[in-house]
C-alpha cells in the first residue's frame, strides 16, 4: 500500500515537473517572439502625411504636381502594405517595406514643398509687378472716365476690369498666384476692351472736327468784321474763350452738361448743344438762381430741324420735348460736369463774361478746337 502511494506521488511530481518545464519553455518562446515584434511605422507615416499637407498648403498641386504625385503614390503604397501586414499574426508582420515607402513619400513631399516655396517667392515678385502695372493702367484710364461721359458698354468693361483687379489682389494676398495671374490677364483684357470702345466712341465724335474748326474761324471773323465780342466754347478742353475784335482776351474753365459729348437732341438728355447761338437776355441775380446768367436762343432753327427729323425717323420718341433754357451761368467751379446742358463758370469768371456780353452776342459752341490726333499726342 505504501509503495503504491509512493509511486503515485512520484508520478504526480513528474507531471508537475513536465508542466512547469512546458510553462517555462512557452514563456521563453513568447518572450522571444515579443522581442522579435516590430513596432508599427506610425511616426514615419505621420511625418509623410504632414509633409504632403504642407506641400498642398504651398500650392504644390500647381507648381510641383509631378513631385507631389509621386509622394502620394508612395504614401498610398505604404498604407496598402500596412493593411496587408495587419492581417498577419503579430510576430509575422514585417514593416520594412512600409517604412521605405513612407520615407520615399516624405522625401518627394519635401522636394515638392521646397520647389513650391521657391516658385512662390519668384511668383510673388512677378505677380506684384503685374498687379502694380495693372493698377497704373486703371488709374491712368480712370482720369478718362472722370472727364468723359462714355458709352455704357465701355463703362461695363471698365467696371469688370476693376472687379477682376480686386479679385486678383485677394488671390495674391492668399498666395494663390496661378489664380491671381489669370485674374490679371482677364482684367487687362477688360480694360483694353473698354479702352478700345472709348477710342472708337471718341473717334466717331471727332468726325465733326473740321466743322467745329470752321465754326470757330467764322466766329472770330465775325468778331473782326463787327468789331465786337464773341464767345467760343471748346467742350473737350472745357474752355470758354472771349474774342474782342478778333483778339483773344480771356480764357476761362467751364463745366458742362453731364452728358456733354455729342450735340443736344432733346430735353433731359443732359447734353450741352453745339452750334451758333446768340445771347437773348442777360439775367442778374434777381432773375436766376445761378448768380448771373446769359440765356441763349436754344433751340435755334438747326436744332428744331434736327429734332423734327429724328422724330420722323423714330430715333426720338414722338412725345419727347426739345427743351430750352440753355444758359451760360455762374455757380461753377464744382470740379465736374454737373449741369443739365448749360455752361457753368466760377462767379468771378462769370462777372467778366457778363461784362463782355449783351443781347445778340454770338456764342459758338464746338466739340473741340484741337484734332483727335493732337489730343492723343498729349
Amino acid at each position: 500500500m505504501l509503495n503504491m502511494i509512493t509511486m503515485k506521488a512520484r508520478r504526480f511530481i513528474r507531471i508537475i515537473i513536465v508542466v512547469f518545464s512546458l510553462f517555462i519553455l512557452v514563456s521563453f518562446a513568447v518572450a522571444f517572439l515579443l522581442t522579435k515584434k516590430e513596432m508599427p511605422p506610425v511616426n514615419e507615416i505621420e511625418a509623410a502625411r504632414e509633409l504632403i499637407s504642407e506641400a498642398y498648403d504651398l500650392k504644390a498641386g500647381f507648381y510641383s504636381f509631378d513631385l507631389l504625385n509621386r509622394s502620394e503614390n508612395y504614401y498610398d503604397s505604404a498604407m496598402i502594405c500596412w493593411q496587408n501586414e495587419n492581417k498577419k499574426i503579430f510576430f509575422a508582420r514585417d514593416y520594412t517595406r512600409i517604412k521605405k515607402y513612407a520615407r520615399q513619400s516624405a522625401e518627394f513631399a519635401n522636394k515638392a514643398r521646397d520647389r513650391s516655396i521657391a516658385h512662390n517667392s519668384g511668383q510673388r515678385v512677378k505677380m506684384r509687378d503685374k498687379l502694380d502695372d495693372l493698377k497704373h493702367e486703371i488709374d491712368d484710364f480712370n482720369s478718362v472716365y472722370d472727364r468723359f461721359p462714355l458709352p455704357q458698354t465701355a463703362r461695363l468693361e471698365y467696371s469688370k476690369g476693376n472687379l477682376l483687379y480686386s479679385e486678383a489682389e485677394h488671390n495674391f494676398a492668399e498666395g494663390e498666384y496661378v489664380l491671381c495671374d489669370e485674374k490679371i490677364t482677364d482684367a487687362g483684357i477688360a480694360i483694353y476692351n473698354s479702352y478700345r470702345k472709348t477710342m472708337d466712341f471718341l473717334k466717331n465724335y471727332f468726325k465733326g472736327y473740321s466743322t467745329w474748326q470752321q465754326w470757330a474761324w467764322n466766329a472770330i471773323d465775325s468778331s473782326i468784321q463787327t468789331q465786337s465780342s464773341v464767345i467760343v466754347v471748346d467742350k473737350f478742353s472745357r474752355n470758354l474763350f472771349i474774342y474782342q475784335n478778333g483778339i483773344l482776351t480771356n480764357t476761362f474753365h467751364v463745366e458742362l452738361g453731364a452728358n456733354w459729348i455729342g450735340d443736344k437732341r432733346y430735353a433731359g438728355d443732359k447734353a450741352t448743344p453745339e452750334g451758333f447761338y446768340r445771347v437773348t437776355e442777360k439775367l442778374d441775380s434777381r432773375k436766376t438762381k445761378f448768380y448771373k446768367a446769359l440765356l441763349l436762343n436754344y433751340p435755334n432753327e438747326n436744332d428744331l430741324l434736327s429734332f423734327n427729323t429724328e422724330k420722323e425717323n423714330g430715333t426720338i420718341h414722338a412725345l419727347t420735348q426739345i427743351g430750352g433754357a440753355i444758359e451760360i451761368h455762374g455757380e461753377g467751379g464744382v470740379g465736374s460736369d454737373w449741369t443739365n446742358g448749360c455752361i457753368a463758370l466760377k462767379n468771378s469768371d462769370m462777372d467778366i463774361v457778363y461784362g463782355y456780353s449783351s443781347p445778340g452776342t454770338l456764342v459758338t459752341i464746338v466739340g473741340s478746337l484741337k484734332s483727335f490726333d493732337e489730343i492723343m499726342k498729349n
